[in-house]
């Protein structure tokens, strides 16, 4: 657990650095071979890359952990449902209060979304080449921010890096919403990359910390199901108020 914190930022890079030089590839491939068949190679390449990494994936071998068997729920009504609820979160106010908040800071980023590339091709004009660079952008600042934040997490701890930093991810959108032109986007982009790479490291360490060790999969599935059901309703609410 100490560690954890390097770790996750030492596979994060390699992540971004592989997505970097595979989408480079990709390109040539899409480039200089006929279509339909460029992208039936691009297809075929990525089912055989996920095949090799689901067999590393089997040989994994980890301990056991010490998790409590859930009993079998007997067929519930939804007031007795919700009271089930009701009864979990008092037993658990810390996990309550870390997914309302994670929420609550979600909840514009995910609204806004949407509207970026809207933004930047209707008004702005960009062209495929402008939102290439700004997914290099993008990955390149990832790569710097995992690499420094691991180390400032070891330093500050968790909490406090991700209170010291979170606001700043608003920057972005206010930033982007202000600005007129496509250039200085692809800095505030940077920006945004090495601010988002600390906050999503110290979060996922918080997160874990915030699940009951014996009841994890059980709360790591209500959270994850709470932030994706968000994440589809506020894009769509996005774009209704963008209209």
């Amino acid at each position: 657990e100490r560690r954890r914190a390097a770790v996750f930022a030492t596979r994060n890079i390699i992540s971004v650095a592989t997505s970097i030089v595979g989408l480079l590839l990709i390109g040539q491939l899409l480039n200089r071979v006929v279509f339909p068949v460029n992208y039936q190679i691009a297809y075929a390449l990525g089912f055989a890359a996920s095949m090799v990494s689901l067999a590393f994936l089997y040989k994994l071998r980890v301990p056991d952990s010490h998790v409590r068997v859930e009993e079998r729920q007997v067929r519930q009504s939804l007031r007795q449902r919700m009271r089930s609820l009701q009864e979990l979160g008092a037993a658990y106010p810390g996990f309550v209060r870390f997914v309302t908040s994670t929420l609550l800071y979600n909840l514009g980023a995910w609204a806004a979304g949407p509207l970026y590339t809207l933004f930047y091709v209707r008004q702005l004009g960009a062209s495929d080449a402008w939102l290439g660079s700004l997914g290099a952008v993008s990955n390149v600042s990832s790569v710097v921010g995992y690499a420094a934040w691991r180390r400032v997490i070891e330093r500050w701890g968790d909490s406090r890096t991700l209170k010291r930093i979170a606001p700043g991810a608003a920057l972005f959108p206010i930033l982007v919403g202000t600005l007129r032109a496509l250039t200085p986007i692809l800095v505030v982009a940077g920006l945004d990359g090495l601010i988002v790479t600390g906050v999503n490291l110290s979060h996922f360490n918080l997160y874990l910390k915030a699940c009951p060790a014996d009841r994890r999969p059980m709360f790591m599935g209500l959270y994850s199901t709470i932030m994706n059901v968000a994440a589809f309703v506020a894009p769509l609410i996005g774009v209704v108020a963008a209209d």
